[in-house]
């Protein structure tokens, strides 16, 4: 049955599983499998680092580091608001609230959603697809965040024109729930090949 799937889905286009439901349980399954004391230390964050070349930093320095210059790209200060889209463990938004910003995060999962409001007293917090979410609330934020989020909207079965229209639309969405003069923040997660930190294995003949 696996294989039915994965063969109509990256041949044919047809799915016969919820994407949403997915990408949910995949959260579930790094709840399941992830050492709990990276959720009780900044290492719980798994986005991207800021390192800016300076590769002796530690992963929670790289990660402050980001945080500093994302709170000053968005223009964030105290009594600002702020939608997080893919919130995570909140890592983030707690970085924000901490610092007199009004935070609300969206995510899929539950577990990260109790995470948030019971580990880091982030009590906004929605279980719903932020997808749904831009698309339908009447609400408009100082800042929108989407922090290594947007690589879900797409997948590898869909056509470029498919994934452009997917990505065009969110675009779309979040500029409509920005403040006249809110700024966004959208980022992918890419490897920097210059990070000595990295090991690459490959198999050869």
């Amino acid at each position: 049955m696996f294989w039915l799937q994965e063969y109509l889905y990256f041949y044919h286009k047809i799915t016969l599983r919820s994407e949403k439901e997915a990408l949910s349980n995949g959260y579930d399954w790094f709840d399941f499998t992830m050492h709990q004391d990276n959720f009780d230390t900044n290492k719980g964050d798994i986005s991207e680092g800021m390192y800016n070349g300076d590769y002796s930093l530690t992963p929670k320095e790289a990660m402050i580091n980001k945080y500093s210059i994302y709170f000053k790209y968005l223009n964030l200060a105290p009594g600002k608001t702020l939608v997080d889209l893919g919130s995570g463990y909140c890592h983030w938004i707690k970085y924000c609230q901490d610092r007199g910003v009004i935070v609300k995060g969206i995510t899929l999962s539950k577990p990260q959603q109790k995470y948030c409001q019971t580990k880091r007293n982030i009590k906004n917090v929605i279980l719903k697809d932020y997808r749904y979410f831009v698309q339908t609330t009447n609400e408009r934020f100082d800042a929108v965040s989407a922090i290594g989020t947007l690589e879900h909207l797409a997948s590898m079965g869909m056509t470029p024109k498919e994934e452009s229209d997917i990505h065009n639309e969110m675009l779309r969405n979040i500029r409509r729930i920005l403040k006249p003069d809110g700024r966004a923040l959208v980022t992918l997660i890419l490897m920097n090949p210059d990070y000595p930190g990295w090991k690459l294995y490959s198999y050869s003949d």
